[in-house]
């Protein structure tokens, strides 16, 4: 019987890391009405809601919170939360890597910190998501 527990927990670890060796590591905001928002957002160590946090080199991160995504500023406290993504369709509710603009919809602004359209969103390089567009 232990040996089958062992068997169950050995399979449950490599299936949880292999779905986090396909997450990506690095998320980007290619265009923003805020510089501040704009760069490559990297996964650090830091961990919030089982997932890694996205930061920039300008203290902007996308963070998850019970399965939804946000976009802010995580030096201060509380907090500076300046856009949310809080729909379960379209906000990548539960993933490990926030949304993609185009598939992130559902991101609002905060009405402390509205500063202007969201800003945009790929999970891969800025030059090659602009190519597309």
């Amino acid at each position: 019987m232990r040996a089958i527990e062992y068997l169950l927990s050995v399979f449950a670890v490599l299936v949880v890391g292999l779905k986090f060796s396909f997450a990506s590591s690095e998320v980007y905001v290619c265009e923003s009405d805020e510089p501040s928002f704009l760069g490559k957002y990297t996964a650090g160590k830091q961990v919030m809601d089982g997932v890694p946090i996205f930061s920039n080199a300008n203290d902007m991160s996308f963070f998850r919170n019970k399965g939804f995504w946000y976009i802010g500023n995580l030096a201060p406290w509380p907090p500076e939360t300046h856009y949310r993504c809080v729909e379960v369709e379209g906000c990548g509710y539960g993933e490990s890597v926030p949304p993609a603009t185009a598939a992130g919809a559902g991101w609002k602004p905060s009405k402390k910190y509205d500063k202007g359209n969201f800003p945009v969103v790929s999970v891969e390089p800025c030059s090659a998501a602009n190519e597309e567009l």
